[in-house]
């Protein structure tokens, strides 16, 4: 019998490639989306759903009797955040979630786990610290931010549901996430490096993403948080000169964090000055291994998938 695995934000960069994976390990795939009229293609079933509410009969029969439920839904970190933005981040992640724990906690043949997303936002600016899955959150906003959507999360009934908390890394990916923009940036020679060169970026290609996550779904023995992360970090300076390296092409601007903040604001200062030296501890230490571990070879792989990308 196929058994099924139910996903909000499954549109997105990192919903298209996990509901492929899962597809070729032959789970019938349900997707939760805010349209309207969700029309059904490519062997997926999209059922509608409104976050925030109280779930509906059509959701509880779309997790009714389901192997696991994924959450990846949440506006875009990538936008400039005003105070209005502030608060779409937040109730994006907090109306999904409370919706689905709802409908888990109000089932009668409820998922065997619930995979709800964060991410290593978690731990805030935290310079060259090693940081595990037992670190304490930071104080900025998207700290405020991860606390607040996981512990939305731990309302589910897990007596019963297995609850999983991976929190994302930087994820690069060929057609997806921050590796085709700053490829782009570096084939036009604007590639930039920012801050004094030490900050730390914990990455991880989105096929380890979605291999962790099928990992962790089928370890029934495995709960609670999970940094998914390369094991070796990398500072985000290195990374420019490795994608400008490949392409023969130089890094030649210093980005001051006062012009990036009167462009992109506080959102941008974030991504490109924080520092998070980020480990998967608990990961490896269930055995998962990972096939893209090693920088370079990895920033490789990604340009010429980047490549294929435009191309077609």
């Amino acid at each position: 019998m196929t058994q099924k695995v139910v996903i909000a934000g499954g549109t997105g960069f990192i919903g298209r490639h996990l509901t492929r994976l899962l597809q070729t390990h032959n789970y019938e795939v349900i997707i939760l989306t805010t349209r309207v009229s969700p029309e059904d293609h490519a062997g997926v079933t999209y059922v509608h759903y409104e976050p925030g509410k109280d779930p509906d009969p059509e959701i509880m029969a779309a997790i009714s009797g389901s192997y696991s439920v994924i959450n990846l839904a949440g506006a875009s970190i990538g936008k400039k955040w005003s105070s209005s933005y502030k608060n779409v981040l937040f109730e994006s992640r907090i109306n999904s979630t409370f919706t689905i724990v709802s409908a888990v906690n109000s089932s009668k043949d409820p998922p065997l786990s619930v995979i709800n997303a964060s991410a290593i936002g978690y731990y805030g600016d935290r310079g060259s610290e090693n940081l595990t899955e037992e670190s304490p959150p930071g104080t900025d906003f998207l700290s405020r931010l991860c606390v607040g959507w996981e512990e939305e999360a731990k309302k589910l009934n897990n007596f019963i549901t297995r609850l999983i908390t991976p929190r994302f890394g930087v994820v690069l990916g060929p057609d997806g996430g921050a590796f085709p923009e700053l490829y782009g940036l570096a084939v036009k020679g604007r590639g930039a490096s920012f801050g004094n060169g030490d900050n730390w970026m914990s990455w991880i290609h989105i096929d380890d993403l979605c291999e962790a996550i099928l990992f962790l779904m089928d370890k029934t023995e495995h709960f609670g948080v999970f940094n998914l992360v390369a094991p070796n970090p990398v500072r985000k300076e290195e990374l420019q000169n490795i994608i400008a390296e490949e392409i023969k092409k130089e890094v030649k601007l210093k980005a001051p964090r006062m012009l990036i903040r009167l462009i992109g604001g506080e959102g941008a200062v974030n991504a490109l000055f924080s520092s998070q030296y980020v480990l998967p501890q608990r990961l490896q230490d269930a055995g998962f291994g990972f096939k893209h571990d090693e920088i370079r070879k990895t920033v490789k792989e990604l340009i010429e998938g980047t490549k294929n990308s435009i191309q077609n």
